[in-house]
């Protein structure tokens, strides 16, 4: 079994499965893994992480709280509306995330949810005659597991 925070990027990922705009197109990766027809794409990925030790006297294993940071971005090709593809896409993304959070299969893993924290201004990086775009939107969320057990949430 893969560490929890595997768990919940894979499980937001199939939450995000099949939006208007990136459909399938949607990775756990920090970046494409294959070319730039792929576009729009989703990229879901765990990021920055903190642990502290819940204190429990004479507890073992520690209960380890883990607050996690999940970055969602939005990948898509320039065609000539880049600014309004990303924005729907991130409009997709977190109507997605609110409105079945709890029916979600990540649900289990985050029982408070995710909150949005931030989405800075869109990327732009030219490939060769190509410009794609990234609108990286960060999202935070706590979970548990035991210090010896960080595959299993608690």
């Amino acid at each position: 079994m893969s560490h929890v925070r595997t768990q919940i990027a894979a499980a937001l990922a199939a939450t995000l499965t099949g939006l208007t705009t990136s459909g399938t197109r949607v990775y756990v990766a920090r970046e494409l893994p294959i070319g730039q027809s792929a576009l729009p794409a989703l990229l879901v990925y765990a990021d920055e992480e903190t642990v502290e030790p819940m204190r429990t006297a004479n507890a073992w294993p520690q209960t380890l709280r883990r607050q996690l940071s999940v970055r969602i971005d939005c990948v898509a090709e320039d065609t000539g509306d880049l600014e309004n593809t990303l924005a729907t896409m991130l409009l997709e993304v977190e109507t997605a995330l609110n409105a079945s959070f709890a029916a979600a299969s990540c649900s289990n893993l985050i029982p408070d949810g995710l909150v949005l924290a931030g989405v800075p201004a869109p990327e732009r990086d030219a490939e060769g005659e190509r410009t794609i775009g990234r609108l990286s939107c960060r999202w935070f969320g706590t979970y548990f597991t035991a210090a010896n057990a960080p595959e299993t949430a608690l």
